[in-house]
């Protein structure tokens, strides 16, 4: 019989240990090492290089037990984490919220309603920590404007969004060290897009928190639950459909 959680999302999770957490689903990892298929509680996640076309498919992997490093470029740099405030789920990795650059304007983001951002591969959405104060800037940097739906969009075509115009996240280090990673902005295109004419819809909300689907296609995760430790890299450049490599495997981050 199909089990209710075979229609679930696979993403990835630290395997929960304290009275405070709870989640009633089951943890593929966790499972995992306790059956002594995989021997550390590692994992991590990425896609390749985006697709040719707006409306494309997006391909990319995960592994657990290891992490592997061919599939990222420049350095992968622990980002630490921290606890969930407020945002009601129990599930999840969060960091403090980056930096949006657009271009080379930095844009403020003092006035949030979360300090907390979740890295969620299976929320749909991007709600990139901008404050109010900061919109008109973003929207000039980026080229946005507002569709007759609501959605914010491209202020143009599909099409017509540069292939290297990105929104760059910046996030604070372990040790003082940064990371930053540059999401096309054709990778938050949504579904049914160019449903007004004129306009190209993107899965992107300010004021808040969530790195979803758009930062994963461009960011490369792992996470070492042993140590407690996030890292993050530049994603997106493995040739698509291209597998995992197990030369490249480790244990740790670092």
């Amino acid at each position: 019989s199909t089990g209710a959680y075979d229609l679930g999302i696979f993403g990835v999770a630290p395997f929960y240990r304290t009275a405070e957490w709870n989640t009633t689903g089951p943890h593929v990892r966790q499972d995992l090492l306790e059956r002594g298929e995989i021997s550390a509680p590692v994992q991590s996640i990425w896609f390749d290089e985006a697709p040719e076309n707006w409306d494309g498919t997006f391909t990319g992997n995960a592994v657990f037990g290891a992490i592997d490093h061919s599939k990222y470029t420049g350095e992968l740099v622990k980002v630490p984490p921290v606890k969930n405030d407020g945002l009601g789920a129990t599930v999840g990795y969060f960091v403090a919220p980056p930096t949006v650059k657009v271009k080379n304007v930095t844009l403020d983001n003092s006035q949030l309603s979360t300090r907390s951002c979740m890295i969620d591969s299976g929320t749909q959405i991007n709600d990139l920590p901008i404050s109010s104060s900061a919109m008109d800037a973003f929207s000039a940097a980026a080229g946005l404007a507002q569709d007759p739906i609501g959605h914010t969009a491209w202020n143009g075509s599909c099409d017509s969004i540069p292939k290297d115009l990105t929104v760059d996240l910046e996030f604070e280090g372990v040790g003082g060290k940064k990371v930053t990673i540059k999401t096309p902005l054709r990778n938050y295109v949504r579904n049914n897009a160019d449903a007004a004419p004129g306009f190209c819809a993107l899965n992107i909300d300010t004021g808040g928190c969530m790195l979803g689907a758009p930062f994963a296609t461009a960011a490369f995760f792992a996470a070492n639950d042993a140590e407690n430790e996030i890292a993050l890299a530049q994603g997106g450049v493995s040739k698509r459909g291209s597998k995992p490599d197990e030369a490249s495997f480790t244990l740790t981050i670092a």
